[in-house]
């Protein structure tokens, strides 16, 4: 007899349900997720590039600010000090090496005093319009500055050789006291081999495009007015591999002047259409495989057995032999109906036997008769219900499930495609929700009559089991060489640690890589150093210097050192050190260490001071993750 029970279709419904399901998961849930993320790496990466480009106009501020505060500069202006010129600023390789297109002092009153603009490739005076040689106009915006050391005008401006940083200070003494004898400027144009440089900072491929840029081609205009229309930046992807963040700069007086455009490869959909890919072909054939092992292993585990026990039970009807056992050892719920259809049987026998005896030593063949009666109507009703159950599973539609599933195993390598274009493809989920609604109707009755074939014998058990397991697969932290950080950092403020005559020492250990924000890292160490220069400027040791030192500090940690010979903090003042708005300088605000705690923090490391106390100095110590290997790719 060939058996193809109902309940294979309705696993087999149940299973090919689930795999739609999660196939659509995948596809409206799973890849929008990754196209999602790829769009926030790319506009923190557009972010990495304008805060890039203003901390460059940063640090020429605080170029500006060093010579403006100095008292050498004040004398100069107000014509006390003939050496200056030739001490400091005669020679054009000056302009070179500080990288300064432009050096202007002027008086209040907008008058020149002295200034230079270089071409620095050709070390040769060239004029920009917008800073004229002689004098300027009382309205200029560079002018706009008070008797304030942080009164200052920086930002980007357009000039005839393209986008200049500009920073203007009022030229105040050392003590940062006036009234101002002027207004210093500094302007550095952003050069290609000067964004080169940011973008090996940032590891980004952008451009910066002036918003008046003629060579901007017809097809991009309407993106580019776009852009400039707008505060927000604008990201397009224009292939399937490279996507593109435009945004706005703004100039000095807080107007769109250039666009930085950036390329940024679309890695991370790729990843997650491969994983998705990978993920929808291993869900099809390990759903056909778990279909295949659960249609044999019921078979085997309950139907055969489940056979067996009906065709005894028929044969038993039937011939009214009560002698005869099934033998199904097992320790499940069959095995215990068999084990009690067989007690059923003894039981019966014996009752058969009490009242054949009952009837020879009495006479009461009407007793006799009765029994058997009961007991032929209790094997007939556990013999319909078995037939009934044979019937049924003998009319059950395998062969269309199996004609389904030889179809979807043809398939299995294009499965997706199959699913959604071919037009046998659209009507299997159709048909297969059909053919669960009809083995849940089917599988509501054969349950049912187990359940009355179990009261019948009245030891088979409800059996119930489900279990579902689940599993879910969140600064812009990077492989960073430190010596390079620290080298970078150094020279950021090489040129103030020189006009205060302190010493910089460095103790690297070659090739040590931390894990962290490459540019909150390097911001961290410049507010590190800034104030160290500021405590020796402000000490009276006669020792000025920075010793700067990295090593190991574990198997997962990296430590760097700064040290300085300034005039060291109080002890009660250790632990107020990093709150957000606390100094102990007259001129301070209370941010850098608060910045630079919680840049550290961010980034898995700590940021941690020490002293022994007024006139002994004080160290900073950093410690951060060392580098750990990411994962090729993702995977589901």
């Amino acid at each position: 007899m060939r058996l193809r029970p109902k309940i294979f279709l309705v696993l087999t419904a149940v299973l090919a349900a689930a795999l739609v399901a999660i196939l659509a998961i995948q596809n409206l849930v799973v890849y929008p997720s990754f196209v999602e993320l790829e769009r926030e790496e790319a506009l923190k990466d557009w972010e990495r590039c304008r805060q890039a480009i203003e901390r460059e106009v940063e640090h020429l501020s605080a170029l500006g600010l060093d010579w403006g505060s100095w008292d050498d500069t004040y004398k100069f202006v107000q014509g006390q000090m003939p050496t200056y010129y030739e001490a400091n600023i005669a020679k054009d390789q000056w302009f070179a090496d500080q990288r300064i297109d432009v050096f202007y002092a002027c008086r209040p009153d907008g008058t020149v005093y002295w200034g230079r603009a270089l071409d620095l490739d050709a070390l040769t005076p060239v004029n920009f319009a917008w800073l004229p040689p002689d004098r300027l106009p009382a309205e200029h915006p560079l002018l706009a500055v008070q008797d304030d050391k942080e009164s200052h005008v920086s930002g980007l401006v357009m000039t005839e050789r393209g986008l200049m940083m500009i920073v203007s200070r009022p030229i105040l003494t050392s003590q940062w006291e006036g009234p101002r004898a002027g207004v210093l400027i500094f302007g550095r144009l952003l050069s290609e081999e000067y964004l080169a440089e940011i973008r090996a900072q940032t590891r980004v491929d952008f451009t910066v495009i002036a918003a008046n840029d003629p060579a901007i081609p017809a097809e991009a205009q309407a993106a580019m007015a776009q852009v400039l229309a707008g505060d927000e930046p604008v990201l397009e992807a224009y292939s399937r591999q490279q996507q593109m963040v435009r945004g706005v700069l703004k100039d000095v007086a807080g107007k769109p002047i250039a666009v930085i455009q950036a390329d940024v490869p679309r890695h991370i959909t790729a990843k997650g259409n491969r994983a998705t890919l990978f993920a929808s072909i291993s869900l099809v054939v390990a759903g056909l495989v778990a279909l295949l092992v659960l249609i044999v292993s019921l078979r085997r585990i309950v139907i055969n057995p489940l056979v067996r026990l009906t065709r005894h039970a028929t044969q038993i009807a039937g011939s009214g032999d009560m002698h005869r056992r099934i033998q199904i050892d097992r320790g499940d719920e069959l095995g215990v109906l068999a084990h009690e259809f067989n007690q059923m049987l003894v039981k019966l026998e014996d009752y058969r036997t009490q009242a054949l005896a009952m009837s020879r030593q009495a006479g009461m063949a009407e007793v006799t008769t009765g029994v058997l009666h009961n007991v032929g109507n209790a094997v007939t009703n556990a013999n319909v219900l078995a037939e009934t159950l044979v019937e049924r599973l003998a009319q059950t539609k395998v062969p269309t499930l199996s004609r389904a599933v030889a179809v979807m195993h043809e398939h299995q390598a294009d499965l997706p495609q199959f699913l959604s274009e071919d037009r046998k493809g659209k009507q299997l989920p159709a048909f297969l929700e059909q053919l669960a609604a009809h083995l849940n109707q089917e599988m509501a009755q054969t349950h049912d009559d187990l359940q009355a074939l179990r009261q019948g014998l009245a030891h088979v058990k409800e059996i119930v089991a489900a279990q579902q397991q689940f599993a879910k697969c969140t600064n812009v932290n990077e492989p960073v060489d430190l010596t390079d950080v620290v080298t970078r950092a150094v020279a950021l403020i090489q040129g103030s640690l020189k006009r205060h005559r302190i010493d910089v020492r460095m103790e690297l250990e070659e090739g040590l890589r931390a894990t962290c924000d490459r540019s909150k890292l390097q911001q961290s160490l410049v507010n590190l150093l800034t104030n160290a220069k500021d405590a020796i400027r402000d000490g009276n040791s006669s020792t000025r210097e920075i010793h700067i030192r990295t090593a190991h500090q574990d198997e997962g940690h990296v430590v760097l050192w700064v040290r300085d010979t300034g005039g060291g903090i109080k002890p009660e003042n250790l632990r107020r050190l990093f709150a957000n708005g606390f100094t102990t300088k007259s001129d301070g605000h209370g941010f850098g260490l608060h910045y630079s705690a919680l840049a550290l923090r961010q980034m898995g490391g700590t940021l941690s001071a020490s002293s022994d106390g007024p006139g002994h100095g004080a160290t900073f110590t950093m410690v951060l993750p060392l580098e750990t290997p990411t994962p090729a790719e993702i995977t589901l």
